[in-house]
């Protein structure tokens, strides 16, 4: 076996820890749109990771409900919503979905154009 093929590692078999150190680096809407779609192992670390820092600034609205289906609230340290021209009524609706005492872990919320 050359050097070269030694160096090839697989995502698979990866621990987990090390999967949430590179989750870390990515946005949320990536993660949850993206990488979570990969495979059965990356859905379940995907579903498992508790350090989402989700920006919904400047989400389109299909991704805005693609995220939310796929949101645990209870994963989510940080949360930023926002109600201004390119995103309007976007609280109100994400609190129709979601109420805020399930954000249990959350410790950053920032409102955007509230009025």
């Amino acid at each position: 076996m050359s050097t070269h093929e030694n160096a090839q590692v697989s995502l698979n078999i990866l621990p987990v820890e090390l999967f949430y150190r590179i989750l870390d680096h990515l946005d949320s809407e990536t993660i949850l749109l993206s990488f979570g779609y990969v495979c059965q192992r990356f859905h379940a670390i995907v579903k498992t990771y508790n350090r989402y820092k989700i920006d919904l600034s400047s989400i389109s609205k299909s991704n805005f409900h693609s995220v939310c289906h796929l949101l645990q609230p209870d994963n989510i340290i940080s949360l930023t919503l926002s109600d201004d021209i390119e995103t309007p009524g976007q609280i109100s609706l994400f609190l129709s979905i979601f109420h805020i005492h399930q954000f249990t872990r959350l410790r950053h919320l920032t409102l955007i154009g509230i009025t």
